[in-house]
């Protein structure tokens, strides 16, 4: 036999199978699976391009220097030496004023040549073509992003009230290219303005918690040495900006949002992996008879394995390329969802996203179906005459092995870590295990209440104990999508509920940072006339942690502590002779004696003492204002930070503190009636930070909720990959379906009564289902909410009432259109068929 003819020969059994619908659920399983992956991978792959454009001009220079404080001259005649350009960013989150209406926005002060990389984008009315601009804004005009018009109902003109000053709004910002490397408050919205205009805002005093950012360009080589010559300049506060090691929080979420997505699709490769290793085996079966009467004729077993994979190969192509096509359309969506989060521009997929959809598919397509199809070929001549006789079987190693390759080449692929990937299986085996054990128990309970059940429910459950295996793959498949959802779900709506019910009523909504000292009494006193009763007033300066017992701080902490942001950004560290009212002394003596005359008395917070691996007696090194201070821990303390009083992992004895001055601050309680407090605190005190909790509360639901439903997003893949997956089961046993409901039909069973049966035995399996997935839902948020969040958990009521009757009414559907075809047929032909 020609190539040409093998060719026209499988294209022919190929669309005779795919009218008779056998082909349908590996077509589908695949079509998930390769839709799936190229809507997470688009979607990463199109970020990635995006991070790596911007990373060239996300720093704004060649070079940044970070610093608390300014730098010295020395600094600036280096850098004039080597003929760079320098220029200056001033950062801080600060309340913004027009009229009565007040904001806290991302205020960032910028010199003429700011920036030096990227390009500022703006426009100067909401109808104008946007421009690019390579310098700073004018004095006394700023630049703001749209969303801040909108919250302060402003137009372009209109005169913004930063601090002291009133500066004119003269441009919006469409993008920035440093936008992402302030931190959590650049999530705010951004105000630009020229530096000039910094001593008129009276915003920055001594003490004041602000970040520099020298910007640096020039030559290469001269950027190179200017480099060198920093690195060994640099204060324990100071640091050359490195884009790896200082992810700002919106990176952060969006790096979780990527391991989450590639989870996801992972999982619902799983399934549909199984889903097409089942339908794969199914068709094979259905060929037995065919590849003998091939053999007859006188193809060979090559010939015969090449008619058949053949078939499959082109109809995974198919699959796949049509999987990829609805993934470009659907990764849009994530897009769509976590806009707030991503660039501006963002490039559009390179040819290796592409292949990497198809490749999964093709992957899938070998691992788990080329095994049974393999044994079509092994067919003997003789199931002509003799049907009993089937192939040589395909050791079960094998197929499990060549199975689980791939999963894990797909796993390591998505997640980026073998050690992620290692973790997700080790998980994944033991909640498959535990569903199997409770699927069991679940359906022999089922079976054993048979006798007590209505007529159509028992047959039902008679149907699912001769099915009990594939009602127990099913069980756990729907099991284990259904409470991916439901744990999402959850964490979405009741994570940030639980945090905000946890904060008593009357709690401090509003925090004042950076109260100049000599102005304090002046500031109580303001509260004080307005009847608004503080928290204690605190001190508080920033600490960069040096050394632990005379060791530099990276070797002396634990390997799983080295990615803590104290050690890049520092402790807020206070001192007073009492112990704060939120805070519990577990052990120790507060503010006790220490063995090393001149050392401080340190009281450090209980999970901190943990994360790093301290212990009572050790010795800390601190950087304070360029100058080292040395502690000893002589109290360990139990922090209640649901209080939003003024809270603090260390706190430091009085009389180490003499010297430093310090900025002050305090947290009070604001009613809604009381809002114009807050625009006259600011007047008289402008160098006071005002920060409104409710402002972070809502950028942590913002987060929590768009990062959660980018999650949904593609975890709905994994229901569909289950409800493919049933419909597999349901195809391999249509044969013994067909024979049941065959004899069934033929002693006076009406069509009614079947899909009343059949009705019963999906009822059945969407109950197991909908138990296990509320045991594992209950189960997975006891350990996020007391170990991961450390919040009280309480079971949710919601879940058990919501999760079963869906699981039930989902699992039926799926059931009752996988059996459709199998119920609509007359008993003549059930007969014909099934036997």
């Amino acid at each position: 036999m020609s190539l040409t003819q093998l060719i026209l020969l499988s294209l022919r059994f190929l669309r005779r199978d795919w009218r008779q619908g056998g082909l349908g659920v590996l077509f589908g399983s695949l079509f998930i699976a390769v839709t799936a992956t190229a809507t997470v991978g688009f979607f990463t792959d199109r970020l990635a391009q995006a991070m790596e454009i911007e990373a060239q001009s996300l720093i704004g220079a060649d070079l940044v220097i970070t610093s608390p404080v300014p730098l010295d001259d020395n600094w600036k005649a280096e850098a004039e030496q080597r003929h760079l350009d320098r220029d200056v960013v001033i950062e801080f989150p600060s309340m913004v004023a027009l009229g009565d209406v007040m904001e806290l926005a991302a205020l960032k002060m910028v010199s003429e040549g700011y920036p030096h990389r990227g390009e500022l984008l703006l426009q100067n009315t909401l109808e104008t073509e946007p421009y690019t601009s390579a310098h700073a804004p004018e004095p006394g005009t700023v630049w703001v992003e749209r969303r801040l018009l909108e919250r302060l109902d402003a137009k372009i003109g209109d005169m913004l009230e930063v601090g002291t000053a009133e500066l004119q709004i003269s441009a919006l910002i469409l993008q920035e290219p440093d936008r992402t490397a302030g931190g959590f408050f650049a999530m705010n919205p951004r105000v630009l303005m020229s530096t000039e205009d910094r001593e008129k805002t009276g915003l920055i005093v001594p003490g004041s918690r602000v970040n520099y950012r020298y910007l640096h360009s020039g030559a290469p080589e001269e950027v190179h040495d200017f480099r060198q010559w920093a690195a060994s300049e640099l204060a324990a506060s100071q640091r050359i900006l490195d884009l790896d090691e200082d992810q700002p929080g919106v990176a952060r979420a969006l790096e979780r949002a990527k391991e989450f997505l590639g989870l996801a699709t992972v999982a619902t490769v799983i399934l549909a992996g199984i889903a097409v290793a089942m339908s794969a085996r199914h068709y094979a079966q259905r060929h037995y008879q065919t590849s003998a009467i091939l053999r007859c004729l006188g193809a060979s077993q090559s010939q015969v394995g090449q008619i058949f994979l053949l078939q499959i190969f082109i109809t995974g192509i198919a699959a796949s390329i049509a999987g990829l096509i609805v993934g470009y359309l659907l990764h849009g969506g994530l897009l769509l969802i976590l806009q707030s989060f991503l660039p501006e521009v963002i490039p559009a997929p390179t040819y290796a996203s592409w292949l990497v959809g198809l490749g999964t598919g093709m992957l899938i397509l070998a691992g788990f179906s080329f095994p049974p199809i393999l044994q079509v070929r092994g067919i003997s001549p003789l199931r002509v005459l003799r049907k009993e006789l089937g192939p040589v079987p395909v050791s079960s190693w094998v197929t499990v092995s060549l199975a689980m390759l791939c999963v894990v080449i797909l796993a390591v692929y998505h997640s980026q870590s073998a050690v992620v990937a290692i973790v997700f299986f080790a998980s994944m085996g033991v909640l498959s295990f535990f569903c199997m054990l409770g699927a069991l128990v679940l359906t022999t309970l089922a079976i054993s209440w048979r006798h007590i059940m209505p007529r159509p429910l028992s047959t039902g459950i008679a149907s699912l104990a001769r099915h009990r295996r594939i009602a127990v793959l099913q069980a756990i498949a729907f099991a284990m999508g259904i409470s991916a959802m439901a744990i999402v779900v959850l964490i979405r709506t009741d994570l940030v509920g639980t945090w905000q019910a946890q904060v008593p009523a009357d709690a401090p909504n509003h925090f004042a940072i950076n109260i100049e000292s000599e102005r304090l009494s002046q500031f109580q006193q303001f509260l004080q006339d307005q009847g608004i009763e503080t928290a204690p007033v605190y001190p508080m300066i920033n600490g960069r942690l040096q050394m632990i017992n005379n060791i530099p701080i990276r070797q002396a902490i634990p390997d799983m502590a080295q990615g803590e942001n104290v050690l890049r950004r520092g402790l807020n560290l206070t001192w007073t002779d009492e112990l704060p009212d939120s805070n519990l002394l577990i052990d120790g003596k507060w503010m006790g004696a220490v063995s090393t005359p001149g050392d401080a008395a340190l009281s450090v917070e209980e999970s901190l003492m943990q994360r790093l691996g301290l212990e009572m007696g050790d010795r800390i090194s601190f950087v304070i204002a360029d100058q080292e201070v040395t502690g000893a821990i002589t109290s360990v303390r139990e922090v209640d930070w649901n209080t939003f009083q003024p809270n603090f992992y260390v706190i430091l004895d009085p009389e180490s503190m003499q010297d430093v001055m310090a900025p002050y601050m305090t947290s009070f309680f604001l009613s809604t009636g009381q809002s114009g407090v807050s625009r006259s605190l600011i007047k008289e005190f402008p160098a006071v930070t005002l920060i409104e909790t409710s402002l972070i509360l809502q950028q942590v639901q913002d987060i929590i909720t768009q990062v959660s439903m980018a999650v949904e997003y593609v975890l709905v893949f994994v229901l569909l990959a289950g409800v493919v997956l049933l419909y597999a089961t349901v195809q391999s046993s249509s044969a013994q379906r067909m024979h049941e409901n065959a004899l069934l039909r033929s002693f006076g069973a009406s069509r009614r009564f079947l899909q009343r049966s059949t009705i019963g035995e999906f009822s059945l399996v969407g109950g197991i289902a909908a138990i296990l997935s509320i045991v594992i839902t209950e189960v997975a948020a006891w350990g996020i909410y007391t170990h991961a969040l450390g919040i009280p958990w309480q079971p949710n009521i919601l879940t058990w009432v919501t999760l079963m009757p869906l699981a039930v009414i989902f699992t039926t559907a799926a059931g009752l259109w996988a059996t459709r075809t199998i119920l609509n047929k007359s008993p003549v032909s059930l007969l014909r068929d099934g036997t």
